[in-house]
């Protein structure tokens, strides 16, 4: 089980910010309709008035939107936005008592009656908490979590410093078709991995052909045949001979893995067209097929891996 993931003060602050604006919105549609009514008070009270009327903003504010049942319990529209969510540590919803107590109570009147010294420790206090709580959180046992998805991971090819771009191009080609293939269907993902790993472990092998092909090419070899022959050393032009039987073996089998690769991504196109055909069919026989495709290129993948493959024998 994948641990939470706490809001972050950034995300907090700007949720915030977003909800005061509510808030304020609110307010002003509530002095609105009774500000006829103010006119009539006088001034000291309808100071204490209109704070006590922002004190009923915000509650009808964070009660109507925290309150709300599924993924949107614990979320003002401004968490909403910030992919925050308000959870109580005990796992229950977050109810009207937890609002009035977390967003009222502590926030509202701590802030009013300590000139806003409160309210400013409690912004600060989830920058050095294990949990990123605020001090109301702690109060009323809550916490925020980060309800983001998360970012998918791209999959690509493990690094392969010394696989060739030949090579590295059509691994990383086969690691791309994996991810394409896979969000079509779910189900070839296992079969699927087997055939990239398998080209994988094939192209670590043509690697070494290819290394020993760079380091002594066949070339080479021939000239210096040609130089021993001429000089009459028996004994080397037969060693050079069988060095340049075993180049061209090489040379051949090295050929060979970069066919078979060309027509495994190949293979893999065709699988994936079949998919995005297939996503407008209904046909169970047609999907049958293409998983028996599927099957056929992964043992024909990881014989290649093995080298059990008649050509490179000869």
């Amino acid at each position: 089980m994948s641990s939470p993931r706490y809001g972050s003060w950034g995300a907090r602050v700007g949720a915030a910010i977003l909800d005061a604006l509510m808030v304020i919105a609110v307010w002003l549609a509530l002095l609105a309709t009774v500000g006829i009514g103010a006119v009539l008070v006088g001034a000291a009270l309808q100071g204490i008035a209109t704070g006590l009327l922002l004190m009923l903003a915000g509650g009808v504010y964070y009660v109507g939107t925290m309150t709300r049942p599924g993924d949107r319990n614990g979320q003002t529209l401004g968490k909403q936005v910030s992919g925050l969510r308000v959870v109580r540590d005990d796992g229950k919803p977050i109810a009207i008592g937890t609002v009035l107590a977390r967003e009222v109570l502590f926030k509202g009147f701590a802030w009013w009656f300590t000139a806003g010294i409160v309210w400013i420790v409690d912004v600060l206090w989830p920058l050095g908490e294990r949990k990123r709580r605020a001090l109301h959180d702690l109060v009323v046992r809550t916490h925020v979590l980060d309800v983001t998805p998360p970012k998918p991971q791209l999959t690509w090819a493990r690094p392969m410093p010394r696989l060739v771009p030949p090579l590295a191009r059509h691994v990383q080609a086969a690691y791309a078709l994996r991810g394409r293939i896979t969000q079509l269907d779910a189900s070839l993902g296992p079969d699927i991995d087997v055939i990239v790993r398998a080209l994988e472990a094939s192209a670590g092998r043509a690697q070494m052909l290819w290394d020993a092909l760079s380091e002594t090419p066949p070339h080479v070899i021939e000239q210096r045949v040609e130089e021993t022959a001429r000089a009459g050393k028996a004994e080397l032009l037969a060693a050079l001979r069988e060095q340049h039987t075993v180049a061209r073996r090489m040379e051949k089998q090295l050929e060979h893995y970069r066919d078979e690769f060309e027509r495994v991504i190949v293979e893999l196109n065709t699988i994936r067209g079949h998919l995005v055909s297939a996503t407008a069919s209904t046909d169970a026989d047609n999907r049958e097929r293409l998983a028996v495709t599927v099957r056929e290129l992964r043992d024909h993948t990881s014989a290649l891996a093995d080298g059990a493959f008649e050509a490179y024998t000869r």
